[in-house]
């Protein structure tokens, strides 16, 4: 009985490393494609320049003072700008806009080399670059679904090659 049982112990991770190594990864290839976030997901915070009036409630009610109130040369008043090295991503600023002016887009992808290029000025913040230009390689986005305990990935755009 303890023959079988030390045969078990010896045959039953070489099962289990061939189970998975047969199945479909749970991964993805990540520059390459990408997930859709839910709605509602907090990625960066842009400005639509032209709805804000420079109230400051963005700035006074930023937890980690990751907002400042900035003048610009030719303006009337003054326009937010954000420090995502500070910034913990919980909009309360997008929440509290009262023209809507500071909304959360879907690109997360912010990392810089140095910890200065993480201060977004308002031109800066209200001419976001585009999700395509930060990743190149990327060509496919796709979105995840759990049905019966199953995992399962649905392509929601190819992005074509220009040949």
């Amino acid at each position: 009985m303890s023959v079988i049982r030390f045969l078990r112990g010896i045959i039953k991770p070489y099962i289990i490393v061939f189970k998975h190594a047969i199945s479909k990864p749970h991964t993805i290839k990540y520059p390459y494609e990408r997930l859709m976030f839910s709605d509602g997901y907090r990625g960066r915070i842009s400005l639509r320049f032209e709805k804000c009036i420079g109230c400051g409630l963005c700035s006074r009610t930023c937890p980690n003072r990751a907002i400042e109130m900035v003048e610009i040369e030719g303006e009337k008043h003054s326009f937010p700008q954000i420090n995502f090295g500070r910034c913990s991503f919980c909009c309360l600023c997008v929440d509290v806009c009262p023209r809507g002016a500071l909304f959360s887009d879907e690109v997360v992808e912010l990392s810089v080399i140095k910890r200065d290029d993480l201060i977004y000025h308002p031109y800066k913040l209200s001419n976001p670059q585009p999700l395509e230009s930060i990743l190149k390689d990327l060509k496919k986005t796709i979105t995840v679904q759990i049905e019966d305990g199953r995992l399962s990935y649905t392509l929601l755009r190819r992005r074509e090659e220009n040949v």
